[in-house]
C-alpha cells in the first residue's frame, strides 16, 4: 500500500526496504515448509517451482512497468499477499507435531497431506520412530564434547558438504556472471548500446525470458547430477536423510519400518472406513479427512 500511494522518493525507498527484508526472512522458512508439508515424490518439483517464481515475479513486474502504469505492480503484490495469508489456516506440519509427541495428530495430518499409499505410510512410520527415539532421550545428559564430535563427523560426510559446495558454486556463478547488475541496470545498459528506448525495454524483457529458460535447463542438469553423484539421498524421506547426516550415517533399514507397521483396514462397501497403524506396539487411529 505504501508503494501504491507513494508520492515521494523517500516513501518508495521505505517501501523497498520493507520488501527487501521480507524475502530474506522467509527464504529458509519456506524451504522447510515445502519439505515438511509435501511428499518426497513431488518435493523437488515444488522446490524448483518456488525458486522459479522469484524470476517469474521479476519478469511480470518488468512487463507491468514497461507496458502499464508502474504502480499496478503493488496490486499484484497485494493479491499475492492475500493468497499467502491462507497459511494461517493450515494445520501444523507432521514433523512439528511428532517433535511435540502428538503422534495421533501427526498421523492424521500426514495422511491428509500425502495420502495412504505405502510410500507415505513408510515415511510416517520413520518420522514417528525418529521422534519417539528423540523424546525418549530428551532427559539424558549429553556431553558437549561428544555432541561437538558428532556434528564435526556429520560435517565431514559427503552427503553434507557436497550439496553446500554445489550451492555456493551456483551462487558465485550467479553473482560473478553479472546477472545482478543486468537485473538492476538492464535498461540503462541497453540504452547505452542502442538509441531506442523501446529497444531497451524489449531487451530487458528478453533477458528475463532467457533467465527463466535457463532455470529450466539448469534444473534438468542439476537433477541428473544429483542422482549420479549423490545417490545416498535418492528416494529417502526427510527423517531418513536427517538420520543419515546427523547420526553418523546410520540409515533406517527399509524392512524395519515395514516390519513394525501394520495397517488393518475395515472395508465397508468398498471404502476404508477405519484403519490403524501399529508402530512399535503403539496403535494410532487412522481416520478419513
Amino acid at each position: 500500500m505504501i508503494l501504491f500511494y507513494s508520492t515521494t522518493i523517500t516513501e518508495i525507498i521505505i517501501c523497498q526496504v520493507i520488501i527487501g527484508v521480507l524475502p530474506g526472512a522467509i527464504v529458509t522458512v519456506s524451504i522447510m515448509i515445502y519439505t515438511e508439508y509435501t511428499s518426497p515424490k513431488y518435493r523437488g518439483v515444488f522446490l524448483t517451482v518456488k525458486a522459479a517464481t522469484f524470476f517469474w515475479g521479476i519478469w511480470v513486474a518488468n512487463v507491468i512497468g514497461a507496458f502499464f502504469y508502474w504502480k499496478n505492480i503493488a496490486i499484484v503484490m497485494f493479491v499475492c499477499c492475500a493468497l499467502s495469508s491462507t497459511i494461517f489456516f493450515w494445520p501444523e506440519s507432521p514433523m512439528w507435531l511428532a517433535s511435540k509427541g502428538r503422534f495421533d495428530e501427526c498421523a492424521l495430518v500426514h495422511r491428509w497431506l500425502n495420502g495412504h499409499d505405502p510410500g507415505s505410510e513408510k515415511e510416517l512410520s520413520s518420522l514417528i520412530k525418529l521422534h519417539k527415539a528423540k523424546l525418549s532421550n530428551v532427559n539424558e545428559k549429553k556431553s558437549i564434547k561428544n555432541e561437538f564430535r558428532k556434528y564435526m563427523e556429520a560435517i565431514k560426510m559427503k552427503t553434507f558438504y557436497k550439496p553446500i559446495l554445489l550451492s555456493v558454486l551456483t551462487g558465485l556463478l550467479y553473482i560473478c556472471s553479472g546477472k545482478l547488475a543486468c537485473s538492476a541496470y538492464a535498461i540503462t545498459i541497453i540504452k547505452k548500446i542502442t538509441t531506442s528506448e523501446e529497444a531497451a525495454y524489449n531487451g530487458m524483457l528478453i533477458l528475463d525470458g532467457f533467465t527463466i529458460l535457463g532455470i529450466g535447463l539448469s534444473t534438468s542438469v542439476v537433477i541428473i547430477l544429483v542422482y549420479k553423484y549423490l545417490p545416498e539421498t535418492k528416494d529417502k524421506t526427510v527423517p531418513e536423510i536427517h538420520r543419515l547426516i546427523v547420526e553418523n550415517a546410520i540409515e533406517l533399514p527399509e524392512e524395519s519400518a515395514e516390519e513394525k507397521m501394520y495397517v488393518f483396514k475395515a472395508i465397508n462397501d468398498g471404502d476404508a472406513r477405519n484403519s490403524y497403524l501399529a508402530i512399535e506396539g503403539d496403535c494410532i487411529e487412522k481416520q478419513d479427512v
